[in-house]
Formats: structure tokens, sequence, C-alpha cells
């Protein structure tokens, strides 16, 4: 069964902003390349959505609906798995060199 994926205002507030850097300083090809990256990424969760790793967490045991993260073109997306409402939550985004997992450390 096929989950639904959404993403957060956040998320899709540095997503734009990554896609708009792209544009003006790198090429329209490089922009390109990042929404397509997304594309297959979500196109994964949709079919896999326990595919991404587990955020560091305190306890060993997994949680449902523990972040996760999948990498993204050179960018690591956060998202949680709502199993019980068939959906799959991209949280934000983060250039792969940020220290993404301080901000969504547990």
């Amino acid at each position: 069964m096929a989950c639904k994926v959404v993403t957060s205002a956040g998320f899709d507030e540095r997503f734009e902003f990554a896609v708009e850097y792209r544009l003006e300083y790198v090429g329209r090809r490089s922009a390109q390349k990042l929404v397509k990256a997304l594309e297959e990424a979500t196109s994964l969760l949709e079919q896999t959505p326990l595919v991404g790793a587990l955020v560091d967490r305190d306890s060993d045991e997994p949680q449902p609906e523990d972040l996760r993260w999948v990498v993204v073109d050179s960018y690591i997306a956060v998202y949680r798995h709502h199993a019980d409402d068939g959906m799959v939550m991209l949280e934000d985004i983060f250039y792969s060199s940020e220290d993404w997992r301080s901000v969504v450390g547990n």
C-alpha cells in the first residue's frame, strides 16, 4: 500500500530557497537535478516509507513515528512515517554539510 508524502511549511521554504539558490548561482541544470532528486526520494518513500535511516536517539527501541532521514542530492531530508494515517511527512531539509543532527536532535 502506497503512502502519501506531504511536506511541512519549513520543508517547502528551505527547499524553495535551495532551488532558487541553484538557479541563480549554479545553473538551471543543477536546480533541475535537485527537483528530480526530490521526486525520486518522494516516489521511494511512497512505496518504502521506512527506507530512511533513523536519526540518532536515546532509546534503542525504534518508535513508529521516529525521525528518519534520506539523501536528496546533496541534501538530507528529515521525515516521519505516520503509519496510522498512511502518510510520510517531510519535516525539513538541510544541506549535507550542515550540523543538521543538532537541529533535529532528540
